[in-house]
């Protein structure tokens, strides 16, 4: 399960695979030690990349998230997660911050490995306003990498089309808006190099 020490009142855990592997793939914004809650990307569709390759774990990934929920919730004390290089002042507040990973892990185990439709995503994203739209476009465009011929999943064809998918989901965006154009204007250049039209 998970590895805990006691601190002077304080309950620091180290959380095992398989849970371990999925937090350490939320991580994207930076590295944890430097940016600590900063660095995660607690989404559902961020979660399927991990989903995709741990397919087999994701109900023990799932068992291991409830069971952490439980323990910290119990704890009156600071609360250390060395994986999220972060320390609540009482268990109750890391056991909120846990749900929302249950929440999201959750939602990626309904859509599923092969995920939504791109359309679908930014439109989902558009919805909730426009920090979630910029994010969602950002995390695609991070996703979309395996689309260029230089990247090693290039070679597997789903990941391929899948990624292509998101590029001319992304392609079709507007250019001229501030929060995105890099973003467009990366999809473009991928699918034009590789002469493709959106």
């Amino acid at each position: 399960m998970n590895t805990v020490h006691g601190n002077a009142g304080v309950l620091q855990i180290e959380v095992r695979e398989p849970l371990g592997s999925l937090i350490a793939c939320c991580a994207v914004y930076c590295q944890v030690d430097c940016c600590d809650l900063n660095a995660f990307d607690v989404n559902a569709h961020t979660m399927l990349w991990w989903l995709r390759d741990h397919e087999q774990d994701a109900d023990g990934a799932r068992r291991q998230l409830d069971l952490l929920i439980d323990r910290v919730s119990a704890h009156g004390g600071p609360v250390r997660l060395d994986d999220f290089c972060f320390e609540w002042p009482h268990g109750s507040e890391c056991a909120e911050y846990l749900k929302m990973w249950r929440e999201e892990f959750a939602r990626a185990l309904r859509i599923g490995p092969q995920g939504a439709p791109p359309e679908q995503r930014l439109r989902e994203a558009a919805c909730r306003g426009r920090t979630d739209f910029v994010r969602e476009v950002y995390r695609m465009a991070n996703e979309s990498g395996a689309a260029e011929q230089s990247h090693p999943w290039s070679t597997i064809p789903e990941r391929r089309e899948r990624a292509l998918g998101v590029l001319f989901a992304l392609a079709r965006l507007d250019s001229s808006d501030d929060g995105i154009r890099n973003e467009v204007g990366y999809a473009r250049r991928v699918l034009s190099e590789q002469g493709l039209s959106w």
